[in-house]
This record gives structure tokens, C-alpha cells and sequence, in this order.
């Protein structure tokens, strides 16, 4: 008897572990322009006040089909070097291990269609985008990756993404993807600043958006949705039956 009941505890030992595997997940969740975090509902704050048009923007001179973003929501604006509003941009906070922006960008169509931003976390300088627009190109892209960053470590990050200098600027924010594992209990601690990262467009594997009404950008993912939680209670189930029948057989 005594020694079914080691057996018993190492069973139990080996379900708990188990279910700490089954249960946790790398998760991608999405902060859109409008809507913002899908979690925690906190939308991003765009700077300066006012300067950002809607898709419904009556007097805007580019106007992208508002259907073909995420969630049919965009935010635009234009920077002029010598406006009197200066830089343009918007910030956010996350908690997660990576992260990927997501613009609309401009090519053959009239009007200003240059893109350009930098990219701080944590208020260090991590990277810049440059777009020059292709004339020979349709004019929108929709949903690009235009920055991203892996490898962080799963604490709080801000993020700050600015448009300044001597060009003229378009600037179209769609949504913005962070990765994070749901199974670690949540980060008191802040980010570091991050250092910088090459300019250009990012060559990794493009996470797709947890729920949107648009077709996502066809490239690998590791979604959040109900399927992948589905699948770990599947999981779950089928660790904890098994073990049951093995506690059982032992104490026969």
C-alpha cells in the first residue's frame, strides 16, 4: 500500500504539471486604432488631439477603403515640417515578448504618400519605417507590417511611434499585434529602454489578428481564438483522464 501511495504522488505531481503546460499558451492579441486592446478595452492616445481623421473624413484628400483594414476602422493624419502643430504620433502600453504595427500605406495616388515613423520603447530608440511610394504600385496596401520587434521580456512596455523632420509625411495607424504568454501572472515591472533595430521593412513571420471582419495578411499564426483554447481544454481533459485511469489501476 505504501508504495501505490508514492505512486499516487507522483501521479498527481506529474497531472499538475501537466495541466501548468496544457493550460498555458503564447497568445497574440491585437490593440486596434479605434477599439483598442482587446482585452483591456484601452485604445491608443494620439497626439496632438485632433489632427487624426476617421475613414468618414469629409475634407481628407486620401481616402482608403475602410472595409479592407481591421475591424473597417483606420486612424490618418499628415505631417507637414512647417505646420504649426509639429510631430504627429500616438502611444500605447502593452505587456507581451514581441510586437508588430500595422499600417496602410500609399503609393500611386495624388497628394502626399510618403511614410515615415520612428519607433521608442520604453523611451529608447528601437527602430525606424521609411515607405517611398511606388507609382507603378496599386494605390493602397492594406494591413502592412511595417515594424517589428521579438525577444523582449514579458514586463510592461510603452511605446511611443513618431513622425518628425524635414519631409512631408502620410501616416494611416491601423492596429498593432503583441505577443505574450497567458500563463505568467501579471508584470509589476517596467520595461528598459530598447536599443535600435534596421530600417526597412521586417522580414519575420506575420501573426494574424485574433478576430477581425477582414481577411488577415496571409502568413504564418498563432492565434488566440476559441479553437486554440478549445484545443488546451482538450488537452487538459485528455491528461486528467489518463492519469485517473492510472490513479485507479495502482489503487485497485
Amino acid at each position: 500500500m505504501a508504495q501505490g501511495f508514492k505512486t499516487l504522488a507522483f501521479a498527481l505531481f506529474v497531472l499538475f504539471q501537466h495541466l501548468h503546460t496544457s493550460l498555458g499558451a503564447i497568445v497574440n492579441r491585437t490593440i486596434d486604432d479605434t477599439f483598442g486592446d482587446e482585452v483591456t478595452g484601452v485604445p491608443p492616445v494620439f497626439l496632438p488631439p485632433g489632427m487624426w481623421n476617421p475613414p468618414e473624413c469629409g475634407h481628407c484628400d486620401i481616402r482608403p477603403n475602410a472595409s479592407l483594414s481591421f475591424n473597417e476602422t483606420y486612424l490618418e493624419t499628415t505631417y507637414l515640417p512647417d505646420g504649426p502643430v509639429g510631430p504627429v504620433g500616438f502611444t500605447f502600453n502593452f505587456e507581451g515578448t514581441a510586437l508588430y504595427l500595422f499600417f496602410i500605406l500609399v503609393n500611386g495616388v495624388d497628394g502626399i504618400t510618403y511614410t515615415e515613423f520612428d519607433v521608442k520603447i520604453n523611451g529608447g530608440d528601437a527602430g525606424k519605417f521609411v515607405h517611398t511610394p511606388d507609382p507603378t504600385a496599386p494605390g493602397f496596401a492594406y494591413q502592412q507590417l511595417t515594424y517589428n520587434i521579438t525577444g523582449l521580456p514579458q514586463v510592461n512596455h510603452s511605446v511611443e511611434v513618431i513622425t518628425q523632420g524635414q519631409l512631408r509625411a502620410y501616416v494611416n495607424f491601423d492596429y498593432a499585434i503583441y505577443t505574450l504568454d497567458d500563463a505568467l501572472p501579471p508584470s509589476n515591472t517596467s520595461g528598459t529602454p530598447i536599443g535600435p533595430r534596421p530600417t526597412g521593412t521586417p522580414s519575420s513571420p506575420i501573426p494574424n489578428p485574433s478576430s477581425s471582419n477582414t481577411p488577415a495578411p496571409p502568413a504564418p499564426s498563432t492565434t488566440r481564438g476559441s479553437s486554440a483554447l478549445i484545443s488546451q481544454n482538450i488537452l487538459a481533459s485528455s491528461v486528467i483522464g489518463g492519469l485517473a485511469a492510472f490513479i485507479a489501476a495502482i489503487l485497485a
